[in-house]
């Protein structure tokens, strides 16, 4: 019994002697901080992923902005329509006397009739 609790006792040594080698807090503190890089490094790739989706929805939504037919209405142009509104008059010919259309200017909406069907011929720009 006492070569057994001899024995025991030796491997018990021998186990600890090896366990403090390791060092296992090192071992740890080491992986630690590879998670932590890691954690550092998917959050600056994130980061850099979502600056890059922002400046794509910024430059949409120029693009956007700069096509939208507000703007022409700002710039003091007017969209014609039947006075039920579900058609856009795109030429004089769509037109004769006496229709009743829909401007839609900047700050609101106006009914129209058309008077004559003169197409006065444009003046030289230059």
């Amino acid at each position: 019994v006492s070569r057994l609790f001899e024995a025991l006792n030796i491997k018990i040594v021998n186990l600890t002697g090896r366990l403090t080698a390791l060092k296992p807090e090192r071992w740890i503190d080491t992986r630690r901080q590879i998670v932590e890089q890691y954690a550092k490094d998917m959050e600056s790739s994130l980061y850099s992923g979502l600056q890059a989706h922002v400046k794509r929805m910024e430059v949409a939504n120029g693009r956007l902005t700069a096509y939208s037919p507000l703007k022409a209405l700002e710039r003091g142009y007017s969209i014609v329509t039947t006075l039920d509104g579900k058609h856009v008059i795109k030429s004089v010919e769509e037109l004769k006397t006496g229709d009743k259309v829909k401007l839609r200017l900047k700050d609101g909406e106006r009914g129209a009739t058309i008077n004559g069907n003169e197409n006065p011929a444009q003046g030289k720009l230059f």
